[in-house]
């Protein structure tokens, strides 16, 4: 950072030469990278990104925190994770005197809440009609095709939003029934290997090249997914919900409990590292994972 020259530039300009060099010193991933610039748009260029450095108070930084006072604690965390290295350096390089991001207190991240805290439904029940509204779901921003085929593929493999939405047609192989999320867009960093859903065929035939689903932005699947709970008409405890995660959960408990299906395969389904002893010497194969799904779709489509 040798190249930022005074205290007189903006925080966006501060933001956009860390982002640069992060990425060529390798300090961040372009996963990363790109996660901590789409957070930053977000949440904070608009607020504070014109401001001088030496200008931005610690109450800047708390009203941005009161504006995501209703998000999980780790989208709250993150602004003191992006900002904290741009000011830290900035104080070595004597361009400011102070940080205020060391005043902004993390926000304690509570465990993963159980989805049966939320609802006396099944997780059989709660997939089943999630499944079934997806064909009442239509959206005057995005192609009803391409958001029902993502809605589909998100319920049947409850793989990661953020992987789903940046597989190309390099990722698809219709002739083999296959998905193959690279590692370069999981949030492992590992490759995965899953089956494409019927559902989701004719859909991926359609598209050419390039994103599989192009018109949809990570800022946005959240709240599709929030709608499709709501057309579901699953019964909840007040104030409680599905997120797109809990897809795993709905996965796990299903194909273990009414597939009966062994729990490490249901594991290596999502792509879960074994633990133990048991890692050196089990060794499942794709095609286990294979007829482990279609019992799980079989189950869902009531076939």
């Amino acid at each position: 950072m040798s190249h930022f020259n005074c205290h007189s530039q903006s925080l966006d300009y501060y933001m956009e030469e860390t982002y640069k060099l992060n990425l060529i010193k390798k300090i961040w991933q372009k996963n990363t990278a790109n996660n901590y610039l789409q957070y930053y748009n977000r949440n904070i260029r608009k607020s504070i990104g014109w401001k001088k450095l030496s200008k931005i108070t610690y109450t800047d930084l708390d009203d941005i925190q009161k504006t995501l006072a209703h998000r999980k604690g780790t989208t709250l965390n993150t602004i003191k994770s992006l900002l904290n290295p741009i000011f830290k350096e900035a104080i070595r390089r004597g361009d400011i005197l102070h940080n205020p991001v060391e005043l902004i207190k993390r926000v304690k991240v509570d465990k993963r809440e159980r989805i049966t805290t939320r609802t006396l439904e099944t997780s059989l029940s709660m997939i089943k009609k999630l499944y079934n509204s997806v064909d009442k779901y239509t959206s005057n921003l995005v192609p009803t095709k391409e958001l029902n085929a993502y809605l589909y593929l998100l319920l049947l493999t409850a793989h990661r939003f953020g992987e789903l939405i940046k597989l190309t047609t390099n990722n698809i192989y219709l002739d083999k029934d296959l998905i193959i999320s690279p590692s370069d867009i999981t949030k492992t960093k590992e490759e995965y290997h899953f089956p494409i859903p019927t559902e989701c065929k004719e859909y991926f035939k359609t598209i050419q090249s390039g994103l599989i689903f192009p018109n949809l932005k990570y800022s946005s699947v959240a709240d599709y997914f929030r709608k499709l709970v709501s057309l579901s008409e699953i019964e909840f405890f007040k104030d409680k919900t599905l997120t797109p995660h809990d897809t795993r959960s709905l996965l796990l408990n299903v194909m273990i409990r009414d597939c009966k299906i062994d729990s490490r395969l249901a594991d290596f389904c999502l792509d879960h590292s074994a633990t133990g002893v048991i890692a050196h010497y089990l060794d499942f194969h794709y095609e286990d994972k294979k007829i482990a799904y279609n019992q799980y779709w079989d189950k869902i489509r009531d076939m």
